[in-house]
């Protein structure tokens, strides 16, 4: 097949808005035979893995941790040079491009194309799609839930309550900030979290507060289950925080701010410390 053929569809959108769990819906459809039946393959591919990020070959890609298995699966799809198979690549962003990998041949038109049959659906944030978009025959934007789909994903999470519905919507709709960033599924989800785990049913105002609430929320109940940290009953702040646990916090947002500047996502185990 030449470099015009080659079959990418690009699903680009804000962070939070769908494209991780819409990669796992489309492999879940297939393999309930509800989509893409002209595929006899779909491999997921998670983007963000690091052994995934150093992968060299399309063995290396297969969901089998039986290296010989993988190996004959992997004959069988080179003997049909991909004709069939679907990779779905999720998180492109998060890809180190500096480190040569097996999934950029798959996909980069300069490159030599392993599997030259194969089709690629690839998700990534939009503001960094840029390169994606010139190799893309397709692209898809999510674009995350409508006022309706807010309300039907709020009435699901408090199980058909309709009252508990009602006072969360109002609750939303008294902080424009939050109200705004609901369409975002990622979103969603967090202001249902803290509106049942806050006694109050009470919201922050901004997303800030919303995302500190989460964290504080978070490590609460990670020291909660240590015996050591049974006596702490609420955290206000992270200035609240143990001091070994401070040390830990600290490090983890420096680890997390020099990431961002870098454009990297995802960390291994020896980068997070004990």
């Amino acid at each position: 097949a030449d470099e015009a053929a080659r079959k990418v569809i690009l699903i680009e959108g804000a962070p939070g808005s769908g494209k991780t769990t819409l990669s796992w819906h489309i492999c879940q459809k297939w393999a309930s035979g509800g989509l893409f039946q002209q595929f006899s393959l779909v491999v997921l591919v998670q983007l963000r893995d690091p052994a995934i990020q150093s992968a060299r070959t399309i063995a290396d890609l297969l969901p089998h941790a039986d290296d010989r298995l993988a190996q004959e699966v992997l004959s069988e799809i080179q003997c049909r040079e991909g004709e069939g198979i679907l990779f779905v690549m999720d998180g492109w962003d998060e890809l180190n491009v500096e480190q040569e990998s097996v999934v950029q041949q798959l996909v980069q038109p300069i490159l030599a194309n392993p599997l030259p049959n194969s089709a690629v659906i690839v998700t990534c944030r939009s503001e960094s799609s840029g390169q994606l978009q010139e190799v893309a025959s397709s692209r898809i934007e999510t674009m995350g839930f409508t006022p309706s789909d807010v309300k039907a994903y709020f009435f699901e999470c408090l199980k058909g309550d309709a009252q508990a519905v009602e006072k969360l919507s109002e609750v939303v709709q008294q902080n424009p900030q939050i109200e705004a960033s609901s369409y975002l599924p990622l979103v969603a989800a967090i202001i249902v979290a803290i509106f049942l785990m806050t006694p109050t049913n009470k919201l922050p105002t901004t997303l800030h507060d919303l995302f500190t609430t989460l964290v504080l929320t978070c490590i609460l109940h990670h020291l909660q289950a240590r015996t050591e940290y049974k006596a702490i009953r609420s955290l206000t702040s992270f200035d609240d925080l143990p001091g070994d646990v401070q040390l830990s916090f600290d490090h983890l947002c420096r680890l997390a701010f020099d990431g961002l500047k870098k454009k990297k996502l995802s960390f291994s185990v020896d980068e997070l410390g004990e």
